[in-house]
């Protein structure tokens, strides 16, 4: 199946991170337009949702990455209260985008997604599929899944668009921030500049030097496993799909397919 737009609307568009299940109504609002109006213009598109605040703290806090292991009653809790955590944010995106009469259906991978060591072995495309086929747009988000070695583990939105980009022919992949691309250190310290271009070589490899500063909770690796996640997409694809990261304010020409000159992003592109 052909689909023009993955977008992933990260965790820290959609909320403040630094706070316990805040979510951004403005940020949420901004996105459902765009969303809307891409689906409107007829392009084909899956939207996958980060966490943020909706689900960091409690996979943190029970350790749900490490897998069932320790303590494994309170592992358990902490599964679910992750997921009723992230489920409430999909729960809000949708309703947004419902009320804009768009046709949204709320997926999760808890239910269908299967991982070994962290390795993702069978999931949901084919019903992804057959949303889309009846004109659905489906919304996915990051999530706890089973593991067959560990029990269960966190599955990422990074990941899944990876997967989806294996399963479908996607045209292009826009990841969603608070801020407009990737910064060579992190983005409120002095001097930071974005960094327009990221070359990535044909081993999936990156060459490129980004400072980071984590200061608030994020089990699923952060910009690190975005620039990772990102790499794997193009190397897999042999340069397609195309792969922009960008703030919610620059994105409309980048998922409107128009032209994207003197918009500040972040492209990755596969080295010749």
């Amino acid at each position: 199946m052909e689909i023009s737009l993955i977008i992933k609307l990260g965790g820290s568009a959609l909320t403040d991170k630094s706070k316990l299940h805040h979510a951004n109504v403005a940020a949420i609002e901004s996105a459902s337009q765009l969303i809307a109006s891409c689906h409107n213009r007829g392009i084909k598109l899956i939207v996958v949702l980060g966490a943020g605040s909706f689900g960091h703290f409690e996979a943190k806090q029970y350790a749900v990455n490490e897998g069932l292991c320790g303590d494994c009653d309170e592992k358990r809790i902490g599964f679910s209260k992750t997921r009723n955590a992230v489920v409430k944010l999909q729960a809000m995106v949708v309703e947004a985008l419902v009320a804009r009469g768009l046709p949204a259906v709320a997926i999760s991978a808890a239910s269908s997604w299967l991982l070994n060591n962290r390795q993702v072995v069978s999931h949901n495309s084919a019903q992804i599929a057959a949303f889309i086929d009846r004109g659905f747009v489906p919304v996915l988000h990051g999530d706890c899944v089973l593991d067959e070695q560990l029990g269960f583990c966190i599955l990422s939105g990074d990941t899944i668009i990876k997967e989806l980009c294996r399963a479908f022919s996607v045209r292009r992949v826009v990841f969603i921030s608070s801020v407009s691309g990737i910064f060579d250190r992190p983005p409120a310290e002095e001097g930071a500049v974005i960094i327009p271009v990221i070359k990535v070589d044909q081993d999936g490899e990156i060459r490129v030097n980004v400072e980071t500063n984590v200061t608030v909770p994020d089990v699923t690796g952060g910009i690190r496993l975005k620039m990772a996640s990102a790499a794997a997409i193009l190397q897999q694809g042999r340069g397609r799909p195309e792969v922009f990261v960008t703030c919610l304010l620059n994105a409309s020409p980048l998922c409107h397919f128009e032209s994207h000159d003197g918009i500040q992003c972040t492209r990755f592109l596969l080295s010749a």
